[in-house]
This record gives structure tokens, C-alpha cells and sequence, in this order.
């Protein structure tokens, strides 16, 4: 069997490594963490358990093409049931609640009953919204590729989108704080901020709430931690295999031609290699010379990354009575990592025993921006590890303004910054992912270098903005690209 060794146990890496086994490779993944996971995973602290990448999950709905590949990777079993949240967010201040529902019709009732000034700038949003409902991530095969099950796109569904096509360039040339602004009443305004926040253009703002009014955005039992603990199974029983502590530190290239990975200071031999492993870092680092293809250059200059912050605690006091998701204002502009926040977007898991046991209760708040160079410099001085726990109190004290029930109850905190994403996952500058921000223009990178045979990429990289949906995509089609070149039939295990 020809032999593909993976740089990553992430879920592209997952993903891929599933495939490429089920296709008759000798697949191997290296991970230099001790768990798997990579950007998405969970962990635990005194008997809490935090989510710290994977808030909903795109394609948890069964009509939706990505549906299948969740399937199919075995991430979306039996034992992780989806629950779709609704209200999916809702805005709270102590005095007022709004909230948006999966249902357009129901959520425009409830922004014009809190703002009834601003009724045709929220029909007009949600107009847009409905618009897009039948818009979707198409999944097919690559030409070529030999499989006994073709996957082919639904031309009926694609004629379906051909309206929202109309809208594209006007919600991509403006940005979603723009298009936001449409609408007066400062409390929506907070609510719809939290959708994608305020750096990515109107288009990324509508798809993304299109996404719960079609019904999908679920939240699978046990998050991050059982869809990848599923994934690992998946793999296994495959015949791959995962090695943990296991850094990769260099491919090497002879002639034009993978020839292998140093791992841990050994050479390891291949045929081909998968670079799951953030795309803008590893062409930098983990080759002899940094890759100098075009499309790399282009990632570089026009993929600006989005930095997150998080933030997490558990409590011993029971919060169900509040939403899952809850938006909170953030008073006097709240200043996390050198940026000012204006509102605060909390995952609350009360009443989820995965999370914590009964009677308890865990918040999650992620904080988006560009805070590298921030910590970056704190690092460097040595304030680091103060500036983490001063951040911990300033988000505990903004959220206890608006839940007072937390104050005295919280039994454990924690909070990542950016770099620590870059420690443990190798991430070009601890980034979660891309920006797609006003009038950029959208990319699909290549996903098999253009100079190195044997060497292909998949990941968040590879087409904006990123995120889940994007990564095993690009794990899917350079899996087929791989079985492609070398002859392979495509899931002749399944």
C-alpha cells in the first residue's frame, strides 16, 4: 500500500486520515499534542468540562450536503444527537430581552416589537436572509477520481440559488458593521453584531444566519471532544493510526519529491504527505525553504487572520434559567487584549451534564480580533501571565453586572489567548480563521503544491472565511486529488 503520513490530528487531519485508510493507504497522523482535536477540542478543569472551539456545527441538519460527509468520517454518530438551540441568540441587558429565532417570521415580530422605528430595516435584513435559505456548500467529486457511489451536485438545488447570486456583490462590498447600522435601536444592533462581529463583510453575516433559519447550526452531544473521539474510532478501525507527542519538524523534499517527515528528530519515509497543519504556518516552517508558490504568496497577503481570546468558567450555581446563548453590552467599551468590545457573547451549558453535573454550570465566551502582537509583547516583558488573570477578572465583573447569581460561585476559570493556540496547534499566529472582510475577493486555493510532488494541503486555509465546513471539505477533496494520482479507488473499504 502506498504510505501517507499527515502532519496534524486535527479534524482536517481526522477527516482525511479516515478517508484516505477506507481508500487502501497506509496512513499515519502526527500529532505533537497529547490529545486530538487541534483548533476545535475540549478539556477539562476540577470537573468542568470547556468547549473551546466547535459552537455550532454547520451540516448537522440531514438535508444538507455536508450532512453525509459528517457521516461518512464518522464524526455524527448514534451516541452525539444534535439539539438544535432556538432562540439560537438572545440579547439581555437586566432590563430587556430579544431574541432571534430559527423561525424569520417569529424573529421579525420580536425585533419590531422592541424597535418598531426600525421595522423596514429589519424586514428588509431578514428578507435577504430568507433569500439565502437555499444557499449551501456544494460537495461533489473531482473529475477523474474512481468511486463506485458518484457524488454529483443537485442542479435543481443549484438553480435554487441563482436569486441570492443577485445579491452577492452588493453584501460583499459592504461590510457587516455597515449593514448593521441599517438599524437604530443600539440593543438589535449588539444582537446582530454577535452573528460574525464586525470585520467580515454582510455576505459572511447573512450566510451565516441563513444557516440557522434553514435548520442546521445544531450543537451535537459532547461537542468538539465526542465528534473527534468518534473520528479517532472511525480511523482505527480503518487500519490508521494516530502517534501523539510527535512534532513534526521538517518534510523532506528531494528532487521535487516528498520523501518523508522528520518527526522527533527521525526520518520517517512516504509516498505522500498531508499538511493538515495551518497552511501560512507550515509553508514557512516546516519546509528546508519556504515555499514560493503564487498561491502561498496570495494566502499570505490577502488572508488578514481574526486572533481569538478565551474565556471559560464553571460555577456552582445553576444558570438554566438563562439562555443557551446569551449577548451582553459591554459598558464603557470593554478593553480585552488591547481591543474594545462592545458586547460580550456567552455559551452557557447549565442543565448539560456533559459539561458539568447537575446543579452546576459553565460559561464560554470567545473574544475575536487582533490581539497577537498584544501578548505577543507581554510574553516579551514579562506581564503575561498577570495581564491573563487582570483579563479573567475584567470579563468575570462584566458578566456578573448582568448575572449576579455567578458572583461568589465561581469555582474555576481559565483563559487562552492567541498564543496559546500557536503553542498547541502550530496556528499561524494562534488564529482561528480568515477574515473575509468588505470588497475582498474570494479564494479557493490549491489543495496539491504546484513544485513538490507527493505534497498536498487541506484545512481552514483553503478558501474563506475558514471554519469547519471549509476544513473537511478540503480534507474530502485532497483525499480524492491523493487517490487520484496514485490510482486509488475512492472509499473501497466503506
Amino acid at each position: 500500500m502506498a504510505k501517507v503520513l499527515i502532519v496534524g490530528a486535527g479534524f482536517s487531519g481526522l477527516t482525511s486520515g479516515v478517508f484516505l485508510a477506507k481508500s487502501g493507504f497506509d496512513v499515519t497522523i502526527f500529532e505533537q499534542h497529547t490529545i486530538p482535536g487541534g483548533l476545535s477540542q475540549g478539556w477539562e478543569r476540577k470537573g468542568y468540562r470547556f468547549e473551546g472551539g466547535m459552537h455550532w456545527l454547520t451540516g448537522s441538519s440531514p438535508d444538507t450536503p455536508l450532512y453525509k460527509v459528517w457521516k461518512e468520517c464518522g464524526a455524527l454518530n448514534e451516541n452525539n444527537p444534535v439539539h438544535f438551540r432556538d432562540p439560537f441568540y438572545t440579547y439581555y441587558d437586566g432590563k430587556s430581552s430579544i431574541s432571534l429565532y430559527r423561525d424569520i417570521d417569529k424573529t421579525i415580530q420580536e425585533l419590531t416589537k422592541a424597535s418598531p422605528n426600525d421595522k423596514r430595516a429589519i424586514k428588509k435584513i431578514m428578507t435577504q436572509v430568507r433569500i439565502f435559505k437555499n444557499v449551501f456548500m456544494p460537495i461533489d467529486d473531482i473529475r477523474g477520481i474512481k468511486t463506485r457511489h458518484p457524488v454529483k451536485s443537485d442542479i435543481r438545488k443549484l438553480i435554487k440559488m441563482w436569486h441570492a447570486g443577485l445579491l452577492v456583490n452588493r453584501l460583499k462590498n459592504t461590510s457587516a458593521e455597515e449593514y448593521i447600522a441599517a438599524i437604530k435601536d443600539e440593543r438589535i444592533r449588539h444582537l446582530l453584531r454577535s452573528v460574525v462581529g464586525t470585520t467580515y463583510n454582510a455576505l459572511s453575516f447573512v450566510y451565516t444566519l441563513r444557516g440557522f433559519c434553514r435548520g442546521d447550526y445544531g450543537n451535537p452531544y459532547g461537542g468538539s471532544s465526542i465528534m473527534i473521539n468518534n473520528m479517532v474510532s472511525e480511523l482505527e478501525k480503518a487500519g490508521g493510526k494516530i502517534l501523539f507527542k510527535s512534532k513534526v519538524q521538517k518534510v523532506v523534499v528531494e528532487n521535487g519529491k516528498t520523501k518523508g517527515l522528520v518527526v522527533n528528530n527521525d526520518f520517517i519515509p512516504c509516498d505522500a504527505v498531508m499538511v493538515s497543519q495551518d497552511t501560512l504556518r507550515a509553508a514557512d516552517d516546516l519546509f528546508e525553504s519556504p515555499i514560493d508558490e503564487n498561491w502561498i504568496k496570495k494566502m499570505k497577503s490577502y488572508h488578514p487572520s481574526r486572533n481569538c481570546m478565551f474565556f471559560a468558567c464553571g460555577a456552582d450555581v445553576d444558570l438554566s434559567q438563562y439562555p443557551e446563548n446569551i449577548i451582553i453590552p459591554a459598558e464603557d467599551s470593554l478593553e480585552l487584549g488591547g481591543e474594545k468590545f462592545t458586547e460580550l457573547r456567552l455559551n452557557n451549558y447549565a442543565g448539560n451534564e456533559f459539561y458539568s453535573k447537575k446543579g452546576t454550570s459553565v460559561l464560554t465566551c470567545v473574544l475575536s480580533g487582533f490581539s497577537y502582537d498584544y501578548w505577543k509583547k507581554a510574553k516579551a516583558d514579562g506581564t503575561y501571565k498577570t495581564l491573563k488573570e487582570e483579563h479573567i477578572n475584567k470579563v468575570v465583573a462584566s458578566i456578573c453586572r448582568y448575572i449576579p447569581e455567578l458572583e461568589g460561585h465561581i469555582q474555576v476559570t481559565d483563559f487562552a489567548t492567541p498564543l496559546t493556540y500557536e503553542r498547541y496547534c502550530s496556528s499561524w499566529h494562534g488564529s482561528w480563521m480568515s477574515i473575509w472582510g468588505k470588497g475582498k475577493p474570494a479564494f479557493n486555493y490549491p489543495l496539491k503544491s504546484r513544485s513538490i510532488k507527493g505534497l498536498y494541503f487541506e484545512g481552514h486555509r483553503s478558501q474563506m472565511p475558514g471554519g469547519l465546513p471549509v476544513t473537511i471539505r478540503s480534507a474530502r477533496k485532497a483525499s480524492q486529488l491523493l487517490c487520484r494520482d496514485f490510482g486509488h479507488w475512492w472509499l473501497e473499504k466503506d
